[in-house]
């Protein structure tokens, strides 16, 4: 009989998510969000290249083409004095307020917002658009810290945290963000964040492509209307994403934080979502940008309408954590040989790639339970660290660590003889063995010439730097002001 009764209410649970499932699948997805993208992006390939200046350049033009939908008012200035802009869109009686780039090296949402901003106007007629504009008013603090951005980091230019001065008030970032919010008094918020790009879905090791949350407002994690409001919503944006990156949505720590903004305007009466971009396996930022874009859309269709009411708070409540981070490259089970040891032993290795694509080796051991964006069965191979052999006498001495365990080759050589190795490179296949690493050798105690040409040249071609050995001091000035304009290495100088 129990038995029974628990299969009765297993079904009961499935019909009710099928039936807001079903329900719910032909209100919240919008095809054409996903599927006309390209025909409206103006952002920029990487967000990051979105600084201030091309960002007001950008609101001016929609505000001269498109005077009486696209309000700019100037709201005050950062630390380092540029210009903080509202943009005001639509004339509905619900009052939505969304902010981006508190931190300034989190720029998703920032180029999200002007791809927003040109399909509001440009597809201004259409029935879906009116449904936002008619039904709310918008109000957007786009790079809310311009001078953070400017940086790609974090905090403002006095060094503080923005999303943290919510009740000292102390940045005039934060002072700005609080005004606006006394004055219009919003029913909703959108806090606009970027999160690390390797975290993941729970337990699940699905990457965690983006992450929400509806703050608390109390230590005690209480629900009242404004915060049920905020989880509807985000439910809202849940299920817009599904299409595109089902099960790779998870939700934010909501631990009560009074300092923070996103917990600061629920207490005081806005309805806020936070919305935290991550990453995708081949890095795409396009990809992520457009995510942001089909979500808060879809989000704004469902405030205009007020169709969010339809929503199931209870899909954003049982959304996985934010778990752990993975790797961008994993290998599995690989025999390590450490260059210490007389001995070798088995161990996963983790790696990530910094901005630049420069691998670093984040932990060794057992990595079991953990992911990686890309991953190597790696059993039967020998790993080893890479050992570097540095040869000042050119190519003479390369033979002798072909079949040495070296990964990497310093030769040392005048700029003229590099230029005539690196053009007859292709035709020496036995070079390729290890990878090689040109240094400039100026020899002897003055500067030809025709210096400065040639170490421009082979600097150019990809010498990593130069052999300061020995040199006076002359010469040696002369190679440390050159190699500053490069970021060339200079090694053997005393």
């Amino acid at each position: 009989m129990k038995s029974i009764n628990s299969l009765i209410a297993f079904f009961a649970v499935l019909l009710l998510f099928l039936s807001f499932g079903f329900s719910q699948e032909s209100t919240f997805h919008h095809p054409h969000l996903w599927d006309d993208y390209a025909a409206i992006k103006l952002s920029p390939t990487n967000p990051k290249d979105l600084k201030h200046e091309a960002l007001m350049d950008r609101l001016v033009r929609f505000s001269e083409q498109w005077p009486d939908d696209f309000i700019m008012e100037k709201l005050g200035e950062s630390v380092e004095g540029r210009d903080i802009f509202l943009v005001r869109m639509g004339s509905g009686a619900t009052k939505v307020l969304l902010w981006s780039q508190m931190h300034g090296d989190e720029p998703t949402a920032t180029s999200a917002l002007v791809d927003i901003f040109h399909y509001l106007l440009k597809k201004k007629n259409s029935t879906f658009v009116k449904d936002i504009l008619e039904g709310s008013t918008l109000y957007f603090l786009p790079m809310l810290n311009p001078d953070g951005a400017e940086r790609d980091i974090r905090r403002n230019a006095m060094g503080l945290d923005v999303n943290r001065d919510a009740r000292d008030l102390q940045t005039p970032e934060g002072s700005i963000l609080k005004e606006i919010r006394d004055r219009i008094e919003p029913t909703f918020g959108f806090n606009l964040h970027d999160q690390s790009n390797r975290m993941t879905v729970g337990k699940t090791n699905n990457l965690a492509t983006v992450a929400l949350m509806a703050p608390p407002y109390d230590w005690e994690g209480n629900t009242n209307s404004v915060r049920l409001r905020a989880k509807k919503v985000a439910s809202v944006i849940l299920q817009s994403l599904s299409s595109g990156i089902y099960g790779h949505v998870a939700k934010y720590d909501d631990d009560f934080m009074p300092r923070a903004f996103g917990d600061g305007m629920q207490s005081w009466g806005t309805s806020t979502v936070l919305i935290e971009t991550g990453g995708w396996y081949d890095g795409d930022e396009e990809f992520m940008v457009h995510l942001n874009y089909v979500a808060i859309l879809s989000a704004l269709h469902a405030i205009g309408t007020g169709d969010y009411e339809k929503a199931n708070a209870g899909l954003y409540d049982a959304l996985p954590e934010n778990d752990k981070d993975m790797y961008d490259l994993l290998i599995v089970g690989a025999s390590v040989y450490d260059g210490v040891n007389p001995f070798t032993f088995q161990a996963d290795i983790g790696i990530n790639f910094d901005d630049n694509g420069v691998g670093i080796i984040a932990d060794t051991g057992d990595l079991k339970g953990f992911a990686g964006k890309d991953s190597i069965l790696a059993d039967g191979w020998l790993v080893m660290p890479g050992f570097i052999h540095y040869d000042p006498s050119g190519l003479s001495g390369h033979g002798m660590v072909l079949n040495a365990p070296v990964t990497t080759s310093l030769i040392g050589m005048s700029a003229s003889q590099i230029l005539m190795h690196t053009n007859d490179l292709s035709e020496d296949e036995s070079l390729y063995s290890t990878n090689i690493g040109w240094l400039i050798r100026p020899g002897g105690m003055s500067l030809p010439d025709d210096y400065f040409d040639d170490w421009t040249a082979v600097l150019t071609r990809g010498a990593v730097g130069f052999d300061a050995a020995g040199l006076n001091e002359e010469v040696k000035a002369e190679v440390e002001r050159v190699a500053s304009w490069f970021g060339a290495a200079v090694i053997g100088a005393d």
